[in-house]
């Protein structure tokens, strides 16, 4: 029962697929920004 128990916590914590798909997404439009500065704030915004 343990170990079935803690083989579950690691999947507890991780974002839900269409999350991590969505910020993936979000972090590849950001990469399109040409100016340097606008492509940072974009990139902290889609980490949030």
């Amino acid at each position: 029962m343990v170990l079935l128990a803690l083989l579950c916590l690691p999947g507890c914590g991780s974002p839900e697929p269409k999350e991590a798909a969505a910020r993936e997404w979000q972090r590849s439009e950001c990469d399109r920004v040409v100016d340097r500065d606008d492509r940072e704030k974009c990139l902290k915004r889609a980490d949030r």
